[in-house]
Formats: C-alpha cells, structure tokens, sequence
C-alpha cells in the first residue's frame, strides 16, 4: 500500500514535467493569437522579425506587445494603439520586424500584413517577448523566451523551458499550430529556412 502510494505521488509530481517535455505540444483554448516564427538576427539586429499568425476562424486584434526589462509598456506604434490594436483575419499572419525598409529589402514581394517595432533592434543577450490577444489573457503561444534563460526565468511558468535561439544564415525558428475540439495544439520551435507570411499549419 506504501509503495503504491509513492508511485502516485511520483506520477503526481513529475506530471508537470512530462507536459513540458522537449519535443511535445502544449495544449491552449484556440481564442488567441500566436507567435509562429521568429527570427533574430544575430549579425544585424534590424532584420529581426516576429511572425504572429490568427488560427481561427475570425478576426482577433493584437494589443499590446511587451518585452523583458519593459514589462507594464506597450511597444506597439503609439498610431496602433491609439486605435486600440491591430486586426489580423483568420488564417492570416502579422509581421512586427524592426525595421520596415530592412525587411522591405530583404522580402519585397511579400504583401503580409507588418508594423515597424523599433525596440525588437534593441533586445539583449535573452529575455522575452509576449503578446496580448484582445479579450483574451496572455497564453504559452504568445510568450516566448530568447536567448540567456537566467534573463527569463520570471516567465518560464508561463512559456515554458523552452529558448529561441538568434538566427543565423536566414534561418528562423518556426512552430506547428493545429487546432482540434476547440483547442490548439502548439509545437516548440524548430530551426527552419526564414519563411515570413507562412501559416503555422
């Protein structure tokens, strides 16, 4: 009877593990936007790029983008959030690189939906970046963790042990999100050739 009871809590404790497990998909309620790819440049910081892609079958509005050491401030363009956010159409992706004419020059016949961030040119060693969905609260799609961990540990709850890495050679890092029985199912990231304006799924 001891041993069984131990086994339980065993399995009770390492539960949380097992979820977070390299390789596996984490489960969300599909009511959100998502990051789906992202790509940091390590050699020139303003070719750097953030992909959020809608996965469901209407309109959302992006509004607020935050990042580590700015964590109460909005960053999106004072234009957007005077406007109360930015809508992306279901099935549809938005771009937030760092710099608009960069990005321009790098994907010219990409007519993707994207806004100018300049503080994405000014990120450190690590941290995070995270995304709120209006009426919705931020979920593990929309947060995500780069570079040193020690700099994001105060998310890792939330976005999981999980860390993008800076891009090299045009390669980003891009995630699978299917969605089933009214629930998404988000991959972790895997290094891809730089793809902006393709969905997730």
């Amino acid at each position: 009877m001891i041993i069984r009871e131990r086994s339980v809590l065993i399995l009770f404790l390492l539960t949380p593990l097992l979820l977070w497990a390299p390789g596996a998909s984490a489960q969300e309620s599909a009511d959100h936007l998502v990051i789906s790819q992202v790509c940091l440049d390590s050699g020139q910081a303003t070719n750097s790029w953030i992909q959020v892609y809608n996965p469901t079958d209407g309109p959302l509005t992006l509004q607020r983008l935050r990042l580590s050491g700015v964590r109460t401030i909005n960053v999106l363009p004072k234009a957007v959030q005077d406007q109360g956010g930015i809508q992306v159409g279901p099935g549809e992706c938005l771009i937030l690189c760092s710099n608009d004419s960069s990005f321009n020059a790098m994907y010219s016949s990409l007519t993707t939906k994207r806004i100018g961030i300049d503080a994405l040119s000014h990120l450190g060693p690590g941290g995070f970046f995270a995304i709120t969905t209006e009426g919705a609260p931020e979920a593990k799609g929309g947060v995500v963790r780069y570079g040193d961990p020690k700099n994001s540990e105060l998310v890792s709850k939330l976005a999981g042990d999980q860390i993008v890495g800076f891009s090299k050679e045009g390669k980003s890092f891009t995630r699978k999100i299917t969605r089933s029985a009214g629930l998404f199912n988000i991959s972790d990231f895997v290094v891809t050739t730089a793809s902006p304006g393709t969905p997730a799924n």
